[in-house]
């Protein structure tokens, strides 16, 4: 079953304690950089509200940086993002790979035609 991306929203500013508008449960996000368009990280997670705020944490220093989950180089100010809720984990990968299917079919399509 496929299900609806939200609009693009954008983060909270950096220093409020205002909470990411995405849910606390399963999903798929997708971040992008406001400017250009371009896909800055795409996944699933059991809790899409934490896994974007992790992301836009600034960098760990030190020996911390060896076990930090990945972050993203970019100011959170000059990204935005949507998500797709999920009733479970489970929905949230295969709509991942529905959309991965979709994607790898587009470029395909892009490549046939000369454009890639």
């Amino acid at each position: 079953m496929a299900v609806a991306w939200t609009t693009w929203k954008t983060f909270p500013a950096q220093h409020s304690d205002l909470p990411i508008d995405a849910p606390d449960g399963p999903g798929v996000f997708e971040v992008r950089h406001m400017a250009t368009g371009e896909q800055i990280a795409f996944g699933v997670s059991a809790n899409v509200a934490d896994s974007l705020e992790i992301l836009i944490q600034p960098p760990a220093s030190g020996l911390r940086s060896i076990f930090a989950r990945k972050r993203i180089a970019h100011r959170p100010v000059d990204l935005e993002f949507r998500v797709c809720a999920t009733a479970s984990l489970k929905e949230a990968r295969a709509e991942e790979e529905r959309l991965d299917g979709l994607r790898r079919a587009y470029m395909q399509r892009r490549k046939a035609s000369g454009w890639a």
